[in-house]
């Protein structure tokens, strides 16, 4: 019995504890994960890049627009240092062709700076992708599985009316206004 009550006094100390030392609701920050790019809040946000390393990242989400014979889509770049890279070069006219009935790809002039990206990732429907192994950018129409080379950078609208265009095309990419 004397044992009984020694691990339930033992066990209600270690609760005490513990919820002594947990933060108040208030004081908790979300992580950026938790911040969509469609959030005007996610482009507040610092990148963990920029607060540690010193160098200039953008602060906030670039605002895009790709020009395809007149007609425009828009889309965003991430904070990334690779997205910043890729900004710094544009406004780029590009000429994009259909990959495997899943993406359009254009081969870049310059490549940007791949310094922080992942090794690997995937790309969602929408995703804006730099590819390292063909030094391109990649506009998602389908989603890919996850391969070595694809970094994203940011996401575009209206993926079905890009699939839609059947023939190469060339486009121009800009910071939207």
């Amino acid at each position: 019995m004397n044992r009984r009550l020694s691990a339930a006094a033992c066990s209600a100390l270690v609760v005490a504890a513990l919820t002594a030392c947990a933060p108040e609701q208030s004081d908790v920050i979300p992580s950026r994960a938790a911040f969509s790019t469609a959030s005007p809040l996610a482009s507040t946000i610092p990148t963990a890049s920029s607060e540690t390393s010193g160098e200039s990242v953008p602060q906030s989400i670039t605002p895009i627009t790709i020009d395809i014979d007149g007609t425009e889509y828009t889309g965003t770049l991430d904070t990334s240092r690779i997205a910043a890279s890729f900004a710094a070069q544009l406004p780029l006219t590009l000429s994009f062709e259909d990959y495997g009935r899943q993406e359009k790809i254009a081969p870049l002039p310059t490549a940007p700076d791949t310094s922080d990206a992942p090794a690997s990732s995937s790309a969602p429907v929408g995703a804006i992708a730099y590819y390292a192994p063909a030094n391109s950018i990649v506009l998602y129409y389908a989603s890919v599985g996850s391969f070595a080379g694809i970094m994203p950078i940011g996401t575009f609208d209206d993926p079905a009316g890009l699939q839609g265009i059947t023939t190469d095309f060339t486009a121009t990419i800009r910071i939207a206004d």
